[in-house]
């Protein structure tokens, strides 16, 4: 049995252990160590005194992207059965300024800086649409022109001083920092949260806890409270020695694989055993250590005053930066009471963390507008929660790294020891639980350790193969090989792929990289398709058909021996089968030679395995997930084909229909990385900006 240790009892080691036992098909031994006694993290949900009054200590609510498409934390929350609150906030209060909607901003501040914040709005929506922003949180995102500058210099740009101040005031409490401290494109990702069509929130009913609590319970991991981790080392036995204090003792346990569930802020209080392991540890952080910070302050008041002029589930204030107020009574049942919780960030955060809690309370009242004045005699009790550093003022990094570098710090002597964390996306919870779906990946991915055979490497010509025969075997006679083309080919599948996601049917041309025989070739031409092949491997090549070799060459996916944009599609089953050293050289061979997109038919680790047969695993050299091999196809010239929800749709009744239901692909979401479309040379964010600038230019 695989003993796995989680270090860090947030909702990111509960996520974790979750998923690793939902997704294994072996029973895991798993242990959990918390340093606290109590688990969920930065998830805190607390009561009044007073009154049996609910109310957000720490997260304050989870983002929604369900109407952009798979909502893997929906889904989750779901599955747990918790039920679910929608929350809705557009007021933005100035001083004794209360704006609800465009009307009040121009009514306070002119027609002036409505155009100027329409205007912002508009040139933001152009340069990351809804669905590239669902799409977000990875290495393609650095090359966004505002993913190289500071925040300020983008808001600096705004030529209205009252829409300048407007907009940093709506987006401070996101950002938990000042702008200067991050990039552009986090800025204006943040800025882009108001907008419905970007992104929704929502809540837990009875407080966002009860999702760490459910998941406390669901986990047969054993959950060590009070156990913080002091020392991780590996042995000369290939597993991982973890010491933690129990009982103000120092025990140790070893383990097979060890996942860091911890915030940022916290691997530097461990020790790290071996140099190698613990510089590497030290990079990790440094890399990543971009602190950002909140203060709540949450008051009951004997009733809900405010609502006679704000009925919204929160609002902004310019006070303090900018803060968020909730109305934590109107998603939480208060009876007559009434609930407001600030939420500081930034600067102001960090400094006034130092204040005692009363001074803090009294502040955040004296923050009411002149309207809403009677809430200061309405109080009844104040609580302050402060969050310091907690969060990152740059998650995933900067540039944004791959995903096995963002979860593997040290792969080389060190491949059982992952990191899972919401400083590696987006410092939500949404974030961490894409952390841990893809570390949990990687883990089950790691034990099944599949048998790598290596190919000869010789990058100045196309390299083939005679070895690995048996692979073939089942090709023998020309019985077998139609049982072998039916088994695992279907041309009517393909062909109908193609025109889901691209929506071209025949004639086109189209390139079967890893053509074994040729015999799929046949079969495609039948459908009107030009089709070509590639094999590197000789032995099977030379039973090609007499009639199909002049299309099926004997040559290599590193050194395509075509003409530029020679074909108009890739239908892919070799990527797989070269070095991983080589996959980047290899797909930009594919960009190259293929005009429209490539459809990836390889194996990948995330494969369901009772439909794949155990041989089509023997004799690959790069193991990925669906996921993975799409970092490697973006930051290769390519972009995702499927951007619309009704379009993987379809992809996936297809998957289904042919497959009878026991589907390759373990979700649907997973059939998203299997499309990619050709990017061209000017990215179609960098060419709004210079429409943009151009636009600018003419006006002034």
């Amino acid at each position: 049995m695989k003993r796995i240790a989680i270090i860090g009892g947030g909702t990111g080691g509960l996520i974790t252990a979750y998923l690793l036992e939902k997704k294994s098909s072996e029973n895991l031994d798993i242990t959990l160590f918390e340093s606290n006694e109590r688990v969920g993290g930065k998830i805190l949900t607390r009561q009044f005194e007073t009154a049996a009054v609910t109310y957000e200590a720490g997260v304050a609510e989870i983002y929604d992207y369900s109407h952009l498409g798979h909502d893997p934390l929906r889904h989750l929350i779901a599955e747990l059965g918790l039920p679910t609150i929608n929350m809705f906030g557009q007021t933005v209060v100035f001083g004794d300024r209360i704006m609800r909607h465009k009307g009040d901003i121009k009514r306070h501040f002119g027609k002036k800086t409505v155009k100027a914040i329409d205007n912002f709005r508009k040139r933001g929506s152009a340069l990351l649409s809804p669905q590239n922003y669902y799409d977000a949180g990875w290495p393609d995102d650095n090359q966004h022109i505002w993913a190289q500058r500071s925040f300020q210099s983008v808001l600096a740009k705004i030529p209205d001083d009252a829409a300048r101040r407007f907009l940093q005031v709506a987006v401070h409490s996101d950002l938990a920092i000042e702008p200067h401290l991050t990039n552009g494109l986090f800025g204006l990702e943040n800025c882009l949260m108001d907008d419905p069509r970007y992104l929704r929130l929502y809540t837990i009913a009875g407080g966002i806890e009860r999702l760490p609590q459910t998941l406390k319970q669901q986990i047969s991991a054993r959950v060590q409270l009070s156990c913080p981790v002091v020392r991780v080392q590996k042995t000369h036995y290939n597993t991982y020695c973890v010491s933690f204090r129990h009982n103000e003792q120092v025990e140790s346990n070893d383990f097979d694989i060890v996942v860091l569930a911890l915030p940022n802020y916290w691997l530097p209080r461990i020790e790290w055993g071996g140099k190698r392991l613990a510089l590497a540890m030290q990079e990790h952080h440094a890399y990543y250590d971009s602190p950002a910070h909140y203060l709540r302050i949450s008051i009951l008041f004997q009733k809900p005053f405010w609502r006679k002029l704000i009925t919204d589930s929160y609002f902004q204030l310019d006070a303090f930066g900018g803060c968020c107020v909730y109305d934590e009574s109107s998603r939480y049942d208060a009876g007559t009471y009434g609930v407001l919780s600030w939420l500081l960030g930034g600067s102001d955060a960090l400094i006034m963390s130092n204040y005692e809690d009363q001074i803090l309370i009294r502040k955040v009242l004296e923050t009411l507008p002149k309207s809403l004045i009677e809430g200061r005699d309405l109080f009844i009790e104040g609580h302050v929660h402060r969050w310091v550093g907690t969060v990152s003022a740059q998650p995933g990094g900067h540039p944004i790294k791959g995903s096995k570098a963002r979860h593997l710090p040290e792969p080389q002597e060190h491949p059982g020891l992952f990191v899972v964390g919401d400083y590696l996306f987006d410092s939500t919870i949404n974030g961490v639980l894409d952390s841990a779906d893809i570390a949990t990946d990687m883990i089950l991915n790691y034990f099944k350790k599949p048998k790598l055979h290596s190919t000869p490497i010789n990058h100045k010509k196309a390299k083939t193969s005679s070895t690995n025969k048996s692979d073939f075997d089942d090709y023998n006679g020309k019985q077998r090989e139609q049982k072998v083309l039916e088994e695992y080919f279907d041309k009517k599948y393909i062909i109908k792929l193609i025109d889901i996601v691209w929506r071209r049917k025949p004639p086109y041309r189209l390139l079967n990289s890893g053509a074994a025989n040729g015999l799929t070739l046949a079969a495609l031409a039948k459908e009107g398709i030009d089709a070509w092949g590639i094999e590197n491997n000789e032995y099977i090549h030379k039973q090609t058909h007499r009639k199909l070799r002049h299309k099926n060459l004997l040559a290599d996916i590193r050194a395509l021996p075509f003409a530029d944009n020679y074909f108009d599609f890739v239908y892919d089953t070799c990527l797989c089968h070269i070095p991983d050293s080589d996959i980047d050289q290899a797909i930009q061979e594919l960009h190259r030679v293929v005009k429209y997109g490539i459809c990836l038919q390889a194996v990948t680790s995330d494969a369901v395995q009772k439909s794949a047969k155990k041989q089509l695993f023997d004799s690959v050299q790069s193991f990925h997930s669906t996921q993975e091999w799409s970092e490697r196809f973006v930051r290769n010239g390519f972009q995702l084909a499927i951007n619309e929800p009704q379009v993987l749709d379809k992809v996936w009744k297809c998957e289904k229909k042919v497959t009878a239901g026991e589907t390759w692909y373990p979700t649907r979401e997973s059939m998203k990385y299997c499309f990619y479309t050709k990017q061209e040379n000017i990215r179609l964010p960098l060419m709004m900006e210079l429409i943009l600038r151009t636009a600018s230019h003419l006006l002034t």
